[in-house]
């Protein structure tokens, strides 16, 4: 689906998609001490592993319209950034470390096992350059890492895409997407990961509650 709203127009709030209008005021300002110092160090960790050209491709201003363009095919679309898959190891564990600092215990183990969903199933389908545990792209907005200033990341490819924003000790982490095909590991290193199990059954339940008409 393409935005109905010119990519120059700086993004804010939630998308009325029918009319192209923009509900303002969706996330208040609020503080969630949320580690923020913590965070700030491993992105800044992160940018240090960073060649000067993997750090003009991975930059950009708050507002870019930028960040408006992930998406989550295994076909990349919008190549910005730079892929964990083709990096040293360093700069792919300190990216890592980015995401762990910035989510909870769960939310870091659901990201990476779709992140390792998404290996087997390239494995499986014989396409690992296509799809596999680090096929993500990798981005940072705002000037700086910042424990006063607004900044954030976004991290997205097949399965797994993570928009996080910071301000002060103030997280919002959206647009966020998660998937899993298969939902179950069933061989390898990795085997007997699973996610969204639970999801899974809640909206079994949900969908048999409702009303044979419905």
């Amino acid at each position: 689906m393409v935005s109905p709203i010119p990519s120059t127009e700086v993004l804010r709030g939630k998308i009325d998609w029918d009319q192209g209008k923009v509900t303002p005021g969706l996330f208040g300002l609020e503080d969630q001490r949320i580690p923020i110092e913590d965070i700030v160090k491993a992105a800044n960790l992160a940018l240090d592993k960073m060649s000067s050209q993997q750090k003009d491709r991975s930059v950009y201003h708050i507002d870019s319209p930028e960040w408006r363009t992930w998406s989550n095919p295994e076909i990349l679309l919008s190549d910005k950034g730079i892929r964990p898959d083709e990096v040293t190891e360093e700069l792919r564990t300190a990216i890592l470390q980015l995401l762990k600092a910035s989510l909870a215990p769960e939310g870091y183990e659901k990201a990476t096992s779709a992140m390792r969903i998404n290996g087997f199933l390239g494995e499986l389908v014989e396409a690992p350059t296509i799809m596999n545990e680090f096929s993500y792209n990798f981005a940072l907005f705002g000037v700086e890492s910042s424990t006063t200033e607004p900044w954030g990341f976004s991290f997205y490819g097949y399965h797994l895409c993570l928009n996080a924003f910071f301000y002060k000790r103030q997280l919002v982490l959206s647009p966020w997407f998660i998937g899993a095909e298969p939902n179950l590991i069933e061989g390898g290193k990795y085997r007997g990961t699973r996610i969204l199990e639970r999801e899974e059954i809640l909206s079994l339940q949900l969908m048999q509650s409702l009303q044979p008409e419905i």
